[in-house]
């Protein structure tokens, strides 16, 4: 049987009984300092990380996004089915101050008014490079009738997709 004995916080040196063997700390706030350093105006997160590149920091067994944390730490809670968005742009701050909730619909807007939406060939998904959707807008141009249908097969894609074209809609959120 391995026993775990009190030892002294890392950060603040409070003596605290840890729940495993890596307790270095002895509370959410000693955890973030102890797992983040300074980079200019960010307080950069070094612990573990999520597959979208947040910090995670884990609380009574269950795990968090750490910049969210910091963040409910000293200004309290998130509202329900807001987001914790980084005015800084970098996913691994957890300085609270650079954090603000909002929504989804906010995320998008703020993305793409600070250009780090992607758009037409750049798209990992996208069908069709820069050059075809040229080549389609002149085709339709000069087009008849049943051109979109024809320009659908020739190209591969559906035709609402020739029709977004001709219309300039774009794939993304507005």
């Amino acid at each position: 049987m391995i026993i775990i004995r009190p030892k002294p916080c890392a950060i603040c040196g409070i003596v605290f009984q840890p729940t495993g063997n890596k307790g270095h700390c002895c509370s959410p706030t000693c955890t973030l300092q102890y797992l983040s350093k300074q980079d200019g105006e960010c307080r950069v997160w070094t612990g573990s990380i999520n597959g979208k590149g947040y910090g995670g920091i884990r609380i009574n067994g269950k795990q968090y996004k750490a910049h969210r944390v910091s963040y409910e730490i000293k200004f309290g809670p998130i509202p329900e089915g807001m987001l914790a968005l980084h005015k800084c742009d970098n996913r691994m701050c957890i300085n609270p101050d650079h954090i603000f909730p909002g929504t989804s619909k906010e995320n998008t807007a703020d993305m793409i008014a600070k250009g780090r939406d992607v758009r037409g060939e750049a798209c990992s998904w996208s069908k069709l490079t820069d050059q075809q959707v040229n080549e389609i807008r002149d085709k339709i141009s000069v087009g008849k009738r049943g051109v979109l249908k024809a320009l659908a097969i020739e190209y591969g894609v559906s035709q609402s997709t020739i029709s977004d074209i001709k219309r300039r809609r774009k794939k993304r959120p507005e």
